[in-house]
């Protein structure tokens, strides 16, 4: 018959199991010496005593037919080859062959057993170098997993980084290229496509003074269902905000990833945080002149957010560019309120004031100087030349030497012929103005009357004019 292989090690455990509970129960009923004694066989001892076991009954067996049948001897004498002798030579054979049988049948199953138990081993280490195999394919696909998401990671981090920075890069061009009174409206935008990129909800920058605790010049965008920040200053006042701003006053950078990072004895920070409804917030101070002058401020309202270096080195980059910006536009609206005063100054100051060059063409002139010069309008004397007013050439080539050598002249008096035909009698008082190479550029001056042709004389005080 055939037997399983994969039953002969459960064949085995279970008389392993069977020893063992025999051992067990037969020492708690002190059972008999040879059962123990046979318990403590090995498998194969067992194998040979059964096989001479059955060789002793064969040989018994035969010996009993023979005393009954074949032979008028006694059963000992048969047992003990009282007989002829080719029986006991049959006998002997039949016994030698079926113990020789015996003994191969019991090599054949040792040989199947121990075949067996190869096999098994076999496949058990097989089984091992397959899971280890296994084990370590595993563990190398999660590696590569791993790996495969962390580049994928960096390659999107990279990806955001290079789009941020075209952002920031476009933001730049747009500042240098716009007018000075579009500026805040780009500064407003560029914060709403920084928001809108970094999924926030409200971006805001304005100019503090410290001393004073005032807030002004605010820029901001929000999304539409958030209160802007102009309201909250407007509901409470600001002064939370003011003394927020000045506790932060001199740190390079204010951030908070999430509410619980700011410290319980931060009173001016919590209220802050819960004035504005905050998850999370940036604050970038930006200094000019070594001062800090102006604040960006963004502001995540729903979700906490992570600001990373990149981020901040970027917004620090942004940052420079707004307040440039509003300098500009703030040096650009004082420098039109200056023209604008000159020119008022230059135009209703009652002196004539002139610029010419040394040929005597005029590049400016105020409305006094048209009067006292005897034309109808500033045009008619800007396309005219004061070289031929003089009706002493010479004072012209004296008045000329005289700036070319000192660069000033005071108080030099000439007669003018003027263009409704009068001849006065004026006083100039002049400078020479270089160029940056320090060449001749023009001469600039004051005008006056001290006699005239007329009864009356026309006389002004006179005022140095300065450009």
């Amino acid at each position: 018959m055939k037997t399983d292989v994969k039953s002969k090690p459960q064949l085995f455990d279970s008389l392993e199991e069977l020893k063992e509970s025999s051992e067990q129960e037969h020492a708690d009923k002190n059972s008999s010496a040879i059962t123990l004694w046979w318990l403590n066989l090995k498998y194969e001892t067992r194998i040979l005593v059964v096989t001479a076991s059955i060789s002793a009954g064969v040989w018994l067996f035969d010996s009993l037919i023979d005393y009954l049948f074949f032979y008028d001897l006694s059963f000992w004498d048969t047992f003990l080859f009282a007989i002829p002798a080719p029986e006991v030579f049959t006998r002997i054979m039949i016994v030698f062959t079926f113990i020789l049988f015996s003994l191969i049948f019991t090599n054949i199953l040792l040989g199947y057993r121990d075949t067996q138990v190869n096999l098994k081993q076999i496949n058990e280490e097989l089984e091992n170098r397959v899971l280890r195999r296994t084990e370590k394919f595993i563990k190398s696909n999660n590696k590569l997993q791993l790996e495969t998401v962390e580049r994928k990671r960096a390659q999107e981090k990279l990806k955001q980084k290079a789009e941020f920075n075209e952002l920031v890069a476009g933001i730049s061009s747009r500042m240098i290229n716009i007018n000075s009174s579009d500026i805040e409206d780009e500064i407003k935008s560029a914060l709403r496509w920084i928001s809108e990129f970094k999924d926030i909800e409200r971006a805001y920058t304005f100019e503090y003074t410290q001393g004073i605790g005032k807030i002004r010049e605010l820029i901001e965008w929000h999304d539409e269902d958030v209160k802007s920040i102009e309201k909250l200053i407007s509901e409470t006042g600001g002064n939370y905000l003011s003394r927020f701003i000045s506790g932060i006053m001199d740190r390079e950078i204010y951030k908070v990833n999430s509410l619980s990072e700011i410290p319980e004895d931060g009173e001016d920070e919590l209220l802050f945080a819960k004035m504005h409804e905050l998850q999370s917030v940036l604050v970038l101070p930006v200094k000019f002149l070594g001062q800090t002058s102006r604040f960006i401020i963004l502001e995540s309202l729903v979700k906490e957010k992570k600001w990373s270096e990149d981020t901040i080195n970027s917004l620090s980059i942004v940052s420079e560019i707004f307040i440039n910006a509003l300098e500009r536009k703030s040096n650009e609206e004082a420098l039109k309120k200056s023209e604008i005063k000159f020119r008022t100054l230059f135009e209703e100051l009652p002196i004539g004031l002139y610029r010419t060059t040394a040929s005597g063409k005029i590049l400016e002139a105020n409305d006094a100087l048209v009067k006292i010069l005897g034309f109808k309008s500033k045009k008619a004397l800007l396309s005219s030349n004061v070289s031929k007013m003089y009706i002493n050439p010479e004072d012209r080539e004296e008045f000329c030497r005289i700036l070319l050598e000192k660069e000033i002249i005071h108080e030099f008096e000439f007669p003018v012929k003027t263009k409704d035909g009068r001849t006065i009698i004026v006083q100039d008082t002049a400078r020479l103005v270089k160029d940056e190479k320090n060449g001749l550029e023009y001469f600039e001056g004051n005008m006056r009357i001290v006699k005239s042709s007329e009864k009356s004389s026309s006389k002004i005080n006179l005022t140095e004019f300065v450009n």
